[in-house]
């Protein structure tokens, strides 16, 4: 199973109005119950936290809230995959 993308979730809970403990909580249920899927899951996210710090203040919030989400699934995972000019570097 495949979730692509994580930021893109992110992004939409935020703009429906959704706060980042919100955004969070309702993350850490789908995770939990994603321990019971019987097939490989994988999520894939964009890393926001290594670039240049965004102007705005709601950039800078989203930015948080899905570090805090690519955190916390990364924490869940079994194995955790950053790409760098397209070739894969594992980190867990």
């Amino acid at each position: 199973m495949l979730l692509d993308s994580l930021t893109l979730w992110v992004a939409a809970r935020i703009s429906a109005g959704a706060d980042g403990r919100m955004v969070l909580a309702s993350l850490d249920v789908f995770l939990r119950k994603s321990e019971t899927f019987e097939i490989p899951f994988i999520v894939v996210s964009d890393e926001v936290g290594l670039g240049v710090v965004p102007e705005s203040e709601s950039g800078r919030y989203f930015r948080d809230v899905l570090g805090l989400a690519n955190q916390r699934v990364a924490v869940a995972a079994g194995e955790v995959h950053l790409c760098v000019a397209g070739i894969p570097v594992r980190v867990k």
